[in-house]
């Protein structure tokens, strides 16, 4: 077992790592102070040269004809060294396979000694190869695979692409613009590259400069323990948060819409074969000036190849539609309803006119309130209650006694019915060469003749009192019904007598 141990800068806290091996406790140790090394000589990194590519690849060739530089970019990984991009978005060419087979793709012999191998860096040996698309970056240690010396690695490839669906239909980003991570690398958004670029953001705000592993921000200077002195304390701790989301750099990356990936099928066969390996080591030797030592383990073949030149593609299309649930809704109305869109407007006008002819009965029932016909009890007590002085000055009414209220008496009012209807209001004519009414007007009980010359009494101006004078209209009323105060409105003649009819 091992154990790691990074303190801050004052030594009041420390992170402890603890690992179950000695030899990962020691790749750790060394792998932690090579990047310290490799942060001072950023600036010297060696360049692409003709010597340096051939030392590493004996051959190339891609669709029956050879490679040359300009087929190929370079970078350098803090890990596995120099690394070749084959077909990259930044070459000037790219390459196009016209069929498919493992004649018409991508063919390289590479040389895999450890003499100038690392031990402590890594404990493999061969090459890692990583198939990605042309404008995404190589991380190289979240994918590929390894090559083993001494064999024959044939890859064959199928593109894929799958097309998901956004908005309300799925959390995806179309270019990472909506993303609140600003992406570091020179290329297209992914997945990947947004959740370095934010922990990159992290490591620079927390611990004050860039992991090497990831391209800084501008202006921004690798971590080397000489100007900080505690940013492997601050690394360690950050990794576990990193690790367990607290970061959040899983949730705010998200998935793009749409993404292009090669599934790859892997074949191996021993190569060269032993009555071959004479020849084949010897004419790698002569063609690059170099002497292979351990001939088996020094040389690996891979052979990259499309299995298909058709692709397949997987679209994500909404399951019900807005026409689609529209359409089901009705089918399905009308299967359990027997009923049909004009239905559903007849049914809607039928509720409208329900709710508009209750609003007016009630508004009607308000306006009513003290007229209407079941009421009448109510408001012959509120006449009965009203004294005559609190009545208007051209209002009177007539008594239900016949014979008159006795003298210094006010009249008594009451109301046995309600109110006739308005359509039974209306005067009535006198008889031909008559003055006063006929013999059936106004059957109020009095006397006939009574009430066309009534006199006044003394003192009393005429129109005032109890009297009413001559009246040329009437209620009128059934036969046999129940005399009622009759209030009328008139003008006063010559002789002190009022005449009119009741308003209709």
């Amino acid at each position: 077992s091992g154990l790691c141990v990074q303190c801050n800068e004052n030594k009041s806290d420390c992170f402890y790592q603890t690992y179950s091996s000695g030899v990962d406790a020691v790749r750790e140790w060394y792998r932690f102070h090579y990047i310290n090394i490799l942060s001072r000589l950023k600036d010297t990194l060696p360049s692409l040269e003709e010597d340096a590519l051939g030392n590493f690849i004996f051959a190339c060739r891609f669709n029956q004809v050879s490679c040359n530089q300009a087929n190929y970019s370079h970078f350098h990984h803090p890990m596995y060294g120099n690394c070749y991009t084959f077909n990259g978005k930044s070459n000037s060419s790219l390459w196009m396979s016209s069929m498919p087979g493992i004649n018409n793709g991508l063919s390289l012999t590479l040389r895999t000694e450890q003499n100038d191998f690392i031990p402590l860096l890594s404990t493999v040996t061969g090459a890692r190869v990583m198939v990605h698309g042309q404008d995404e970056p190589a991380f190289m240690d979240d994918g590929g695979f390894n090559l083993r010396p001494g064999v024959e690695t044939s890859i064959s490839m199928r593109k894929e692409a799958l097309d998901r669906l956004g908005g309300n239909y799925g959390d995806c980003t179309e270019n990472g613009s909506d993303v609140p991570v600003k992406n570091l690398y020179p290329s297209k958004y992914t997945q990947q590259v947004c959740i370095h670029s934010c922990f990159q953001e992290s490591m620079v705000r927390e611990c004050g400069c860039a992991y090497i592993f990831y391209p800084p921000p501008p202006n921004v200077e690798y971590c080397d323990y000489r100007k900080h002195n505690s940013w492997g304390y601050c690394f360690y701790k950050l990794q576990v948060d990193f690790s367990s989301d607290r970061l959040g750099c899983f949730t705010k990356c998200r998935k793009p819409c749409s993404v292009t990936s090669y599934q790859l099928s892997a074949g191996y066969s021993r190569w060269p074969s032993v009555t071959s390996q004479e020849w084949v080591f010897q004419m790698l030797s002569r063609q690059n000036n170099y002497t292979i030592n351990n001939k088996r383990n020094g040389v690996a073949k891979l052979n990259i190849f499309f299995e298909e030149l058709n692709y397949k593609t997987n679209s994500e299309s909404p399951s019900v539609t807005m026409v689609a649930l529209l359409s089901t809704l009705g089918s399905q109305w009308s299967l359990w309803f027997g009923s049909s869109v004009l239905s559903v407007v007849e049914m809607a006008e039928l509720i409208s006119d329900l709710l508009v002819i209750t609003f007016l009965m009630l508004l009607r029932r308000l306006r009513s309130r003290y007229w209407s016909p079941g009421r009448g009890g109510r408001a012959a007590r509120e006449v009965a209650s009203t004294p005559v002085s609190s009545l208007p000055a051209r209002f009177c009414a007539r008594p239900v006694s016949p014979a008159g209220p006795p003298p210094g008496l006010a009249p008594s009012l009451a109301l046995a019915a309600p109110p006739p209807a308005y359509a039974t209001l209306g005067p009535r004519p006198s008889p031909a060469g008559g003055a006063g009414p006929g013999p059936s007007a106004c059957p109020l009980g009095a006397p006939r003749g009574a009430e066309h010359d009534a006199p006044t009494k003394a003192g009393v101006p005429p129109g005032a009192g109890a009297s009413l004078g001559r009246i040329e209209g009437c209620l009128g009323l059934p036969p046999g019904a129940t005399p009622l105060p009759s209030v009328c409105q008139g003008q006063r003649d010559g002789r002190g007598a009022q005449e009119g009819a009741p308003r209709q």
